[in-house]
């Protein structure tokens, strides 16, 4: 009896470790999911009192499906934006494997003068496992400059009262030197 207990001990010495090897692998091999997170302003100009389009992306490039996805982003100062559309804290139950969402936020800023529009955070599950939770960061768009409505409207309307004027005054103009040119 003593030696088939002593062969048993011996095969769990020796198979122990391997088994415990092929369950860490199976464990690590759980689908998880690994997101992409982009925010983009999709403006050329950003204009006092006009819409401020901002954009994010999750694309999911990971295994397994990302679940209890989280937007935040803190960015924009209720003091000098409004919100119009859209919401600047999002939940998203679920962004399967290879799939991608993206939600768009239309702002209006308040004040002009130079913004930093820094990075929105992003908290998902990236499995079923709750306590597996990844916390990132969008790409930082940068610093822009918020142009006054008065200073874009010189540069951009269509001057449609100063064109009327000058046909006006070209038609005048015309009348008389043909007047002119009559009577001499």
């Amino acid at each position: 009896m003593a030696s088939s207990g002593m062969w048993i001990r011996a095969v769990f010495l020796l198979l122990g470790p391997a088994c415990s090897l092929a369950v860490r692998e199976v464990i690590q091999e759980q689908p998880k999911a690994r997101l992409l997170f982009r925010k983009q302003v999709q403006n050329k100009r950003i204009v006092q009192d006009m819409d401020l389009v901002v954009k994010y992306m999750l694309y999911n490039v990971g295994s397994g499906a990302a679940l209890n996805v989280h937007i935040s982003d803190n960015t924009f100062d209720p003091n000098s934006f409004s919100t119009h559309m859209g919401h600047l804290d999002v939940k998203i139950f679920t962004i399967p494997a290879g799939r991608n969402v993206s939600h768009t936020v239309i702002l209006r800023p308040k004040s002009v003068g130079h913004v930093n529009i820094s990075s929105a955070t992003v908290r998902y599950q990236r499995s079923i496992d709750p306590e597996d939770v990844q916390v990132g960061h969008s790409t930082h768009p940068g610093g822009f400059f918020i142009e006054s409505y008065a200073a874009y409207q010189r540069k951009n309307s269509s001057h449609f009262t100063e064109w009327c004027y000058f046909s006006v005054l070209t038609f005048v103009l015309m009348l008389f030197s043909k007047r002119n040119g009559f009577y001499q």
